[in-house]
Parts: structure tokens; sequence; C-alpha cells
């Protein structure tokens, strides 16, 4: 009975992590682009490549040649990553003159087939590769599903084996290649054609003036802004409002969020990862350190302490994804602070309350930088893609005209034209996406782990990581073979 409960809970939880962190809308697969494209809008970031960041790839014309791209029906990909034609919409003009741009350079034209949700896409690749079908030049993948297997079956090709490749520049992120490379195989990049998806908190800025707990953005600003201190505003942002003297929802919190999935960021914000490296560079479950042990003691005192927070377990009818409310809405003005994921921001533009974002504290004043975990997928290339030598250029020029034309705009989806246009707010997003990380732990499922813990008792940390170390062990020991089998066969 305890395994059947068990694999129930595995199953609920992937269920989670596989809706809750990105339901979208839906638009038709396409092969063919339109014509021509208004200019896409360049408002949000400053620029950050150089001049001589740009690839040149004026070598060779294509003369029309097909470009197929693989993806899932998922999150962001499916929301802002493909345009058929301009339409007036920022985020599709966007993706649709960067598109036009690569079509143009290179001479060839990009398509892209979607099969259906995440499960689908690994059977339409094995199909596909088993058969010798060079149909597909790309893969984007989900964050989780089939990271292992891909690699066990041999399905992707080796980046590092990958023609025109220049992860030095300033639109690939080098967390992947540092924390997913093993045995010289990696299978999975990064760079800005993949957009941030992240975890943030967002503050109601009223509240913050009535209880007179300062700037906020300027505690960021100053390096201070931790988890003792997000606890320390907390705790002075509940209010009874109904004066029934019961706590619950009817109440005002100072923190608040959904216990699920989110909280496999945290470790990431404390410069922590799941898998780590040892003194060999060699990967190693790396979550029985002190740090990990003070990272979690501090979080659980925010959550069960002094009436500061109030969470939920995830419903659907609580899901803003899919038009849900919590039991607290942020929208309400009932919270200081809300856990949520970044890409909801769009979702609270037209509310009344003024909100800042902000991203997950740091573990004290010592750690030089914050960091997110980004829960975004990957870049993989089919083992049968026809020409490697014409990915890397793709690739290149995807992750070069995203940094330049996709991601400003993408600031404009988040925020709203009105905030976008503040200061502090792209800082925030600077901050969030320059500091973006992968954790190979997390695409391996271990990212359960806190959330388990916080929504626990608080007095078992320590028994419940020993009493995993060894199917987190099992479960990169897994990635590891497959990584030193696929470079055995080949050769």
């Amino acid at each position: 009975m305890k395994k059947v409960t068990a694999l129930l809970l595995i199953l609920l939880l992937m269920t989670a992590i596989f809706t809750a962190c990105g339901e979208s809308s839906q638009k038709e697969d396409n092969g063919k682009q339109g014509d021509d494209a208004p200019s896409a809008q360049n408002m949000g970031t400053e620029e950050t490549t150089k001049p001589s960041e740009k690839p040149n790839f004026s070598d060779k014309n294509y003369n029309g040649q097909k470009f197929m791209i693989l993806y899932p029906q998922w999150s962001l990909i499916d929301l802002y990553y493909f345009a058929e034609e301009a339409n007036g919409d920022a985020m599709n003009d966007a993706a649709y003159e960067r598109t036009q741009k690569i079509n143009e350079e290179l001479g060839i034209e990009i398509g892209w087939y979607k099969p259906g949700i995440i499960t689908t896409v690994m059977p339409v690749l094995r199909s596909v590769v088993m058969s010798g079908s060079d149909e597909y030049d790309l893969l984007l993948t989900h964050c989780v599903q089939d990271i292992n297997l891909n690699i066990a079956s041999q399905l992707i090709m080796n980046w590092n084996n990958i023609p025109n490749i220049d992860m030095s520049k300033s639109y690939w992120n080098t967390s992947v290649s540092d924390n997913f490379e093993a045995y010289g195989m990696l299978g999975y990049a990064v760079n800005d054609l993949i957009l941030p998806d992240v975890n943030s908190i967002f503050f109601n800025k009223q509240l913050q003036e009535n209880l007179q707990i300062g700037n906020i953005y300027d505690i960021v600003d100053s390096g201070k802004w931790t988890w003792d201190k997000l606890t320390e505003f907390a705790k002075v942002g509940y209010a009874d409002l109904n004066g029934d003297g019961v706590v619950d929802s009817d109440d005002q919190f100072g923190f608040v969020g959904e216990m699920g999935w989110q909280w496999g960021s945290i470790p990431s914000s404390a410069g922590l990862l799941f898998v780590g490296a040892d003194s060999d560079g060699v990967p190693q479950v790396d979550v029985k350190t002190e740090k990990m042990f003070l990272l979690l003691e501090k979080v659980y005192n925010l959550l069960h302490t002094d009436r500061a927070s109030y969470t939920w377990n995830y419903k659907i009818e609580y899901d803003p994804n899919v038009g849900g409310v919590p039991p607290i809405d942020f929208a309400s003005g009932k919270s200081l602070f809300y856990y949520v994921p970044l890409s909801l921001a769009s979702t609270f533009r037209s509310m009344d309350i003024d909100f800042g974002i902000i991203p997950i504290p740091k573990l004290d004043e010592k750690q030089e930088t914050y960091t997110t975990l980004n829960w975004s997928g990957f870049i993989a290339v089919p083992m049968t893609a026809p020409d490697p030598d014409l990915t890397g250029k793709v690739v290149e020029l995807c992750g070069y005209y995203n940094q330049q034309i996709v991601v400003p705009v993408f600031y404009d989806v988040l925020l709203g034209q009105k905030i976008s246009r503040d200061n502090d707010s792209l800082k925030m997003l600077d901050i969030m996406f320059k500091n973006s990380v992968y954790d190979l732990g997390v695409a391996l499922m271990m990212y359960t782990m806190p959330q388990t813990l916080l929504a626990g008792k608080g007095d078992n940390f320590a028994s419940y990581i020993e009493s995993n170390m060894n199917p987190w062990q099992k479960l990169l020991d897994d990635y590891l073979k497959a990584c030193r089998e696929y470079m055995e066969a080949q050769g």
C-alpha cells in the first residue's frame, strides 16, 4: 500500500509541474512563413550584445531549403515562439520578424510541427530516428519530460559536435553546459531562443507604503533582500480583517503562495543546486549540506510562524493559468507578497492594485548575486537531422535575434506598457533573466524535495534527505550511464 501511495504522489507531482508551470492557449501548426513584416518595437532591456557578436553566415545560400522544428504544446513555447504572419500583436510580430530575418539571411524556410502535449514528442522523435528519417532539424523540449531517455535512446546529437556554435556569446545560458555535460556528452543547450520561465515575488506597493517597511526595490539593489528580510516584512503584514479572531483566508497576510512545484526554485536562490559537482567536476547529488538545511529552516519559519503566511495546495479552481482564483487572490489586495511564476504577471496587469516584481531572496547578505531557477525547456538536435552545419547556424541566429528583437518585447508582455517603462521593474527582470540557471537535479525530478519538507512538520529535514539519497543518486547514475554509453557508442 505504501508503494501505491508513493506512486500516486509522484504522479500528482508530475502532473502539477507538467500543467501548472505552463498552461497556454493554442495556435495551429504550420510550416510556411508569410512575406513582409513590420519591425517589432524594441523597448525593454538594454542591448547586451556587441556588434562583433552578430553571427556572420553569408558563406552559403540554401536556396529555400526547409528547416523543421519539432516542439510540444507547452508553456511559453506554445504562446510566443512561432508566428505564421504579422498580425499586430507585439510578441507575434517579434517572433515573425526574427524568423524572416533568418530565412532571408540563410535562404531557408523555417517551419514547425507540434504533435501535441509534452508526452507526444518523444514517440514522434523515436519513430523518426529509428526509421532514419531526416524530417526534423531541431527539437525543443520540456524541462523534465524524457530528458534522460532522449540520451539513453541516442535520439539526439551531442552539442559539442554541432558546427557554428559559439556558447561564449552573451545570448547563451552556459549553466546548461556547465551542469548537464558528462563524459563529453551535452545533449541539451539554451540560448535566448528559449524565453526564461522563472518564479518571482510580486509585492503590493500600497501595502508596502501603509506598513512603512521602506522601498523594497532599494533593498534588493543594496543586496539586503534575504529570506530573513522577507520573513521580517511578512510578519508585520498580517491583519484580522473581519475581527473574528480566526486566522483564515478572509484575513490579510504578509506572504502567500501555492505549495507546489514552485518551491523547487529556492535552492537556486541560495546559490545551491540539487546536483552540483565534486572537486573533479563529476556531477553529484548535492543536497546534504549545511547551507541547504539552513535555507530550509529559514523558509519553513516564514511559512509556519507568527501568522506571516498563507499557502494552499494546487487545485484547478485556484490556477490563474486557466482562469482560477486562489484562496487569497493577490488582486484583492489582501497580501503584501505573492510567490508566483513570473509568466503570470500579464494576468495581473489590468488589476487596480499597483504592484512590483522582485527576485526570490538570497540566503544571506554575504551571497553576491540573486540567482533564479529557469523552468523553461531545452534545445536539442535530432540524431537524424540532415544538416548539422545549417542547424548550428539557425540556432546561433535564433539566439542573437531573440536577444535583439523578441526578449525586449517579452518584457512588455510580462509587465505591460506602463510598468515596463519603470526602471526599477526593468532592473528586476534583468536580475532574474540574466542570472537564471538550470539544475540537472530539477530535470531529473529531484525538485519536489523542498515542497515536501516545507509542507511537513519541520522536524525531519535531515532524515528525509538521508532516506532519499539513494533514489536520487540512482536518477543521477542513470543519467551519467546514459551519457557514458552514448559516447562509447558514438566512438
